[in-house]
């Protein structure tokens, strides 16, 4: 504004010189003209070229036009002025906004390499979170509040039937049938509202799931998320059930054990007396003849208690190799003749051995086969397989704990009524039968038995069956480790003589019985009723140089030493004794195996007069042996395996 305001002032001085000079202009023309001052005197002659002046009016003209030449020359430099200054301006302003642009371009581009190495470090995690999610072999699906999935596993999608794209993103209630929906739906909206975990178990399809659910809050404590994680527990419920029965049977079995045991002795007082009454009976009388029915019912009491004891601990059974592909087809033989039942066995080449005990493994097979035949009453068929499998089912229930390389799987099924689903639970307890009561059926032992004898034997067995169609058994036995030991070859029997023999039992019924029934053939007898007492009676027959021929000894004595004990004290006093094993527990592993334990023989009570007088004429009267003479003992040879 100042600039404009010199210009202006220069202008009007410049304006007013002109207008103060003298007009005096000659007319003569254009070529000569002269400029006088009157109060010089003088004149002075100037160019011709200075001024030409035709009008007063041009010489304002002129000066009016040279004053606004000026005026716009001065604004013209000072617009030049003003935009070379804006210029610097414009500049400065330029590089700070370059300068500027460069930092936010700098920053933007470092924002985005973050912002990717995030995205990509995200990817991967997820990626991670994937495959971490899928390798769970259970279901697990992640919910929002409106039941929607955020993730699904494999495992949960392939129990749904569907992918887990196709999963994610509905309402995973939507794909349940109504009345699971609604169970679950509650289920959810409860944990939401306790915002604590809950456990729901339900069966479908046959299966049995766990399912837990755990409500995911935010740290101002809202709900978010609703991570769901369902567990298949059939197999875990199969293994409970099986723990638990395998415990019920346990049980029963201490207590039947117990009751067989006192059963034995007592049946082999009265075994005994019958036995030896039927003796002094002639044939052809009617005491004869009731006596003889009196003993064959004390022979079925005798299988019965035997039945028993299997479920005692004191049932283990002695292995030995055994061909389980003879043994269940010559059961199938023995059992289905006569019978209207058709039988068709698979027996492969190359059948594994099985350590069993062959007679406890024979009682198996013939219950099963008699159930199966009985489930037939007019006609059917029978079908027996046997394999050898590397492994067992996955899915097996009831796996046993040791678990052993090869297995002899056989199956036996039957087309008859089949057994209802309510049933099947029950087949192993005791005294359960669908079969009428009565004499020679409907115990309800032969099944227990059969599961407790397997169970033994380190393997498993389960029943299927379906109403209307047959059963179908499975058994698993572990193949063959080794070949089991034999025992002593059985001594040949010897005429009567007059050998001593000590007794040890504490039942005084027992004592009697067996005492008769030896006395009868030809033993000298002298009777005790604990370990203690048989040691010292022994130990002085000894110092008297009066010994015993021979040793029989009860092998559980209550409140003192049994026999398994006394055996071994005996053998420090004499190694050539010579002792015989007796136990109403005749499953016991030293009665099956009694030369692994220091004796020549085992008899199980009840006592047989013909088992009896057999056992102590082969343990104690040998072809070698004299009336008084030691002679040479199988204990001597067994103790080698019991030192």
């Amino acid at each position: 504004m100042i600039m404009i305001k010199f210009a202006y002032l220069r202008l009007v001085l410049f304006s007013f010189l002109l207008l103060s000079l003298p007009p005096s202009i000659s007319s003569a023309g254009p070529e000569s003209a002269t400029l006088s001052e009157p109060d010089q005197g003088s004149s002075l002659h100037r160019s011709e070229a200075s001024f030409l002046f035709t009008h007063p009016m041009e010489s304002i003209f002129i000066a009016v036009s040279l004053s606004a030449l000026i005026f716009f020359l001065a604004l013209l430099a000072m617009r030049t002025r003003y935009l070379r200054k804006e210029s610097k301006s414009v500049s400065s302003a330029r590089e700070a906004l370059e300068r500027d642009t460069l930092e936010r371009t700098a920053e933007i581009s470092s924002a985005k390499e973050r912002l990717e190495r995030e995205i990509e470090v995200r990817s991967q995690t997820a990626a991670t979170l994937r495959a971490v999610v899928d390798t769970i072999t259970e279901t697990l699906v992640v919910l929002d509040p409106d039941g929607k999935a955020i993730m699904v596993n494999e495992v949960a999608a392939r129990r749904l039937g569907r992918t887990p794209g196709e999963i994610e993103g509905t309402n995973i209630f939507e794909l349940f049938p109504e009345d699971i929906k609604a169970r679950r739906r509650a289920v959810f909206e409860e944990a939401i509202k306790t915002g604590s975990p809950l456990r729901t178990v339900d069966t479908r399809d046959g299966r049995q799931y766990e399912t837990n659910w755990y409500p995911i809050s935010d740290k101002a404590g809202r709900f978010t998320y609703m991570a769901v994680f369902a567990v298949d527990i059939t197999k875990r419920g199969r293994a409970e059930e099986e723990r638990i029965r395998t415990e019920k049977i346990e049980s029963i079995g201490l207590l039947a054990g117990g009751i067989a045991h006192d059963c034995n002795n007592l049946l082999t007082g009265i075994m005994g007396f019958v036995d030896l009454s039927k003796t002094f009976s002639q044939p052809d009388s009617g005491q004869h003849k009731y006596l003889s029915e009196a003993l064959a019912l004390c022979h079925r009491a005798k299988e019965l208690t035997r039945r028993f004891t299997t479920f005692s601990r004191g049932g283990d059974p002695v292995m030995r190799a055994v061909k389980i592909s003879s043994l269940i087809k010559d059961t199938i033989m023995l059992v289905l003749s006569g019978s209207n039942v058709d039988s068709e066995i698979s027996l492969p080449e190359h059948i594994w051995e099985v350590d069993c005990d062959e007679r406890q493994m024979r009682d198996v097979f013939t219950s099963i086969i008699t159930n199966a035949k009985e489930a037939m009453p007019s006609s059917g068929r029978i079908e027996v397989s046997v394999a050898n499998i590397d492994e067992l089912p996955a899915d097996l229930p009831g796996i046993p704990a040791q678990i052993r390389d090869g297995w002899v799987y056989v199956a036996i099924s039957d087309t008859g009524i089949g057994i209802p689903a309510e049933n099947l639970p029950k087949l192993f307890l005791p005294y359960f039968s669908t079969k009428q009561r009565g004499a020679q059926k409907g115990m309800g032992l032969s099944l227990p038995t059969a599961y407790s004898i397997i169970k033994r034997h380190g393997g498993t067995i389960h029943v299927e069956s379906e109403l209307g169609r047959g059963t179908t058994v499975h058994i698993y036995l572990p193949r063959a480790a080794s070949a089991s030991r034999p025992g002593l070859e059985d001594r040949e029997e010897q005429a009567a003589g007059t050998e001593r023999i000590l007794i040890m039992d504490d039942e005084d019924t027992v004592l009697d019985v067996a005492a008769s029934i030896l006395e009868r053939g030809g033993f000298e007898v002298t009777a005790c009723r604990e370990g203690k007492e048989a040691l010292e009676l022994y130990r002085k027959a000894m110092e008297e140089k009066n010994p015993f021929t021979g040793v029989i000894l009860d092998l559980t004595i209550r409140g003192g030493i049994g026999g398994r004990d006394v055996v071994k004290e005996l053998l420090l006093i004499d190694p050539h004794v010579k002792a015989i094993v007796s136990s109403g527990y005749s499953e016991d592993p030293v009665m099956s195996n009694y030369s692994a334990f220091g004796f020549c023989g085992a008899v199980a009570k009840p006592y047989d007069i013909k088992l009896l007088l057999r056992a102590a004429n082969r343990a104690f009267r040998t072809r070698s042996a004299k009336p008084g003479d030691r002679g040479s003992s199988c204990a001597n040879a067994a103790s080698k395996d019991n030192p």
